[in-house]
């Protein structure tokens, strides 16, 4: 995962973003997602780092296979409870903006049965590098 964004850098992002990655951003129902996540798999210590991550996703600065490989890696729970926190993280959080993340990412997300999976292409042209 990144440092932190400073403000402006967020917000010049943010402004270059399809509308629905500008909503996603601060939807109450993904917030709630992401909550009702990590209580189920009692994991709320891991709640910043899938904040942090999603953010970074849906800014157009990780791509969703990075962020999601980075959270099979850094997540303290069992592997079985891990594969289920990114498989709900992919279906809840990710499915809902697939087609703007595929246009951003110049990716095709493809969805598997129990974990989710992503083949990524090259970078596209919009992401930006952080400084």
């Amino acid at each position: 995962m990144i440092e932190k964004l400073p403000k402006k850098k967020f917000w010049e992002l943010y402004h270059k973003l399809p509308v629905a990655l500008q909503d996603a951003l601060f939807s109450d129902e993904i917030g709630e997602n992401i909550i009702d996540i990590c209580t189920r798999y009692d994991s709320l210590d891991s709640l910043d780092l899938l904040l942090d991550g999603i953010r970074e996703v849906l800014l157009g600065i990780l791509p969703p296979n990075e962020f999601l490989a980075d959270l099979e890696k850094n997540l303290k729970t069992e592997e079985t409870t891990t594969r289920r926190i990114i498989h709900e993280i992919n279906r809840f959080v990710l499915f809902p903006v697939k087609a703007e993340l595929e246009n951003i990412y110049s990716l095709q997300m493809t969805p598997l049965a129990g974990a989710p999976s992503v083949n990524a292409s090259p970078k596209s042209t919009y992401q930006e590098p952080v400084e």
